[in-house]
């Protein structure tokens, strides 16, 4: 959920970040100022070589991991990143951190263990909450930007009900007051879940689905689509609509707003392309590679 152009700091009171932040949309933005390292504005300086992605998840909300069209699925967001970041014209290279680098195949043991919190929905605040001394650790043993993914159980819980159609969202804080990082994804599994169930996807479309909402959390993380003090449009394409802003009109992107929710009348226009024989996954469109490669802090 996120309201553009709208700036509160982390030391206004919980209940008004969040009715102020939360509005039909993924991403949700605590802090506007200027952060050194957290901020698009570092992320694509030409001295940040590696971005690094840090994943836990409770129990029960494992992430899928496995081979995606012949190789591994952790690739589909190394790719959607690299793609965005301009990598191979000397853009930083994304990491997705294992414990065991050791295998080059990325499994759940690569991942960081979080004891369930046995909720079935998550307020941002809930969120923000969550025990960062572990990731705040790793984090302050690199020189790299660090993005945390978080695999919970449960739904988001906004304007006052839970949010059923979720996938996923991204809660851009820059650092708090303590100067600790805070730039996190969350992904709802048991959404996930139901939208794989419920139409027997196999491995290789589950992958899809889910690393498809990481990619798209990612997009808004970096600063995608026109976010404030985030990457700038070379040409209008965001969409204005009510409830779809800081997203794509280019239906076929990434960063249209469908990426981020399984409700049935947007889900519609998307289940018969991850229905299909070969797995869907959507791509930034070259609107949004334009912005990125452009783009220049």
């Amino acid at each position: 959920m996120f309201k553009k152009r709208l700036s509160l700091t982390p030391v206004l009171p919980v209940f008004l970040i969040i009715s102020a932040l939360f509005f039909a949309c993924d991403n949700i933005n605590r802090n506007d100022s200027v952060i050194l390292k957290y901020t698009p504005q570092n992320y694509f300086s030409e001295i940040t070589e590696e971005l690094v992605v840090y994943t836990f998840y409770e129990s029960g909300a494992e992430p899928y991991t496995g081979d995606f069209d012949g190789a591994d699925g952790w690739n589909l967001l190394k790719e959607q990143v690299e793609a965005l970041m301009d990598t191979k014209a000397g853009g930083p290279a994304m990491t997705v951190h294992q414990q065991h680098p050791e295998d080059p195949a990325i499994t759940v043991d690569d991942f960081y263990y979080l004891t369930s919190r046995n909720k079935t929905s998550w307020t941002a605040q809930e969120i923000f909450n969550l025990p960062f001394a572990e990731a705040e650790d790793l984090a302050n043993t690199a020189d790299k930007p660090a993005f945390y993914i978080f695999f919970l159980k449960g739904k988001l819980y906004a304007d006052g009900v839970i949010q059923d159609h979720v996938l996923g969202v991204s809660l851009s804080t820059g650092e708090d007051e303590d100067s600790k990082p805070r730039p996190i994804i969350a992904i709802f599994k048991d959404v996930i879940e139901e939208v794989a169930s419920t139409n027997n996807f196999s491995l290789e479309k589950k992958l899809a689905l889910e690393q498809s909402t990481i990619s798209h959390e990612m997009g808004h993380s970096l600063g995608m689509v026109n976010m404030t003090g985030g990457v700038e449009m070379l040409t209008d394409h965001e969409d204005t609509l009510p409830g779809r802003q800081g997203h794509c009109r280019n239906e076929d992107c990434l960063m249209y707003f469908a990426n981020e929710s399984s409700n049935t009348d947007i889900w519609d226009r998307w289940k018969p392309k991850l229905l299909d024989t070969t797995p869907y996954v959507a791509t930034f469109c070259q609107q949004c590679l334009d912005d990125a490669h452009a783009f220049t802090p």
